[in-house]
């Protein structure tokens, strides 16, 4: 009954002023959520996303497992110092952490791609001044339910930028 009387438009408020009555339609409030709910849908169905509106990496998915796996990179210079490597202030397509997924893949797949895309991250560090010779790959892992801090050291991978891939063209 609801569903026809708002179909049929009998839902309209009236309100008495000293001008007579205002009539304030109902529906458009109702029309408007679901139009933002559409939109989100839509661009989470297609993959879409505009940062920061519909970019939700962090609650994408969830492990049930207690451990946590994740990926530490880092930045050696010729002088032997090291710091974190931190692409996405060299080069604007590693922005929002983009090259996470793939750098975490160079202990799972096949080294070309990762070679090739820190060619890239190599090049952009280089043309912002700074000299990489090696960059460093650490996979770690972390059961917080039995250890309190930072897990341990799985498995390191060295990639000296001299070995790497520069057929990445940035401009």
């Amino acid at each position: 009954m609801l569903a026809a009387n708002w179909a049929l438009g009998y839902d309209k408020l009236c309100e008495p002023t000293s001008k007579g009555m205002i009539v304030r339609d109902v529906r458009f409030y109702p029309l408007l959520i679901l139009g933002i709910v559409a939109i989100f849908a839509a661009a989470w169905l297609l993959k879409r996303e505009a940062y920061p509106v519909t970019h939700v990496p962090m609650f994408s998915g969830r492990s049930t497992r207690g451990a946590v796996e994740y990926t530490r990179h880092f930045e050696r210079y010729a002088d032997g110092s090291e710091q974190a490597a931190r692409p996405e202030h060299d080069l604007a397509v590693f922005k929002y952490t983009r090259y996470r997924p793939a750098i975490s893949s160079c202990f799972d797949e096949s080294l070309v791609r990762c070679e090739l895309i820190l060619g890239v991250m190599a090049r952009a560090a280089q043309a912002n001044g700074r000299d990489v010779s090696v960059y460093v790959l650490e996979r770690w892992l972390w059961d917080f339910s039995e250890e309190p801090c930072c897990g341990h050291l799985i498995r390191t991978l060295e990639f000296p930028v001299a070995d790497l891939s520069q057929d990445a063209n940035l401009e």
